[in-house]
């Protein structure tokens, strides 16, 4: 009796030669597809980095950061540093402030530490005439200076 030959699909049981095939099938083509997947994402990792990179770019920007010398605010100074703004950092602690500015102080970015009570116009006033004097603009304002106190939120 002649064996008829049946086109290999996933119902249909293997013999001999199909076996190869189903062996091929099972773990060198989901391997192959799976090492696909992961070349296309990394392509797509590395194309968003730079692109997220050049969309966040603070090259030659003027940033003055409230409360930045501790905290959030101190974090926020990195992350603006980190893509290439220069700071102006200032709170009612100005050796904070200093510190923070020696520390985020890189080729490229230029800091400035300052004393600032937020609540006092005339101090705010003064934060604006030093950052214009030494940087010539201000593009960016992180208002992040506050206080806190142990109440609920309610009140």
């Amino acid at each position: 009796m002649k064996k008829s030959r049946v086109r290999l699909n996933a119902s249909v049981p293997s013999t001999f030669a199909g076996e190869r095939n189903d062996v091929y099938r099972n773990n060198v083509i989901p391997a192959r597809a799976k090492f696909d997947r992961r070349a296309e994402q990394m392509l797509t990792e590395t194309a968003s980095a730079s692109s997220v990179k050049q969309l966040f770019d603070l090259t030659g920007r003027v940033a003055i950061v409230t409360g930045g010398g501790v905290g959030l605010g101190r974090q926020m100074a990195e992350g603006l540093a980190e893509m290439g703004a220069n700071l102006v950092l200032c709170a009612r602690k100005k050796e904070r402030c200093e510190r923070a500015a020696e520390e985020l102080k890189r080729p490229g970015i230029k800091t400035l530490a300052l004393g600032c009570d937020v609540k006092n116009p005339a101090s705010i006033q003064l934060v604006v005439d030093a950052a214009m004097s030494q940087f010539g603009r201000i593009d960016i304002l992180i208002n992040n200076a506050g206080t806190s106190w142990g109440a609920p939120v309610e009140e």
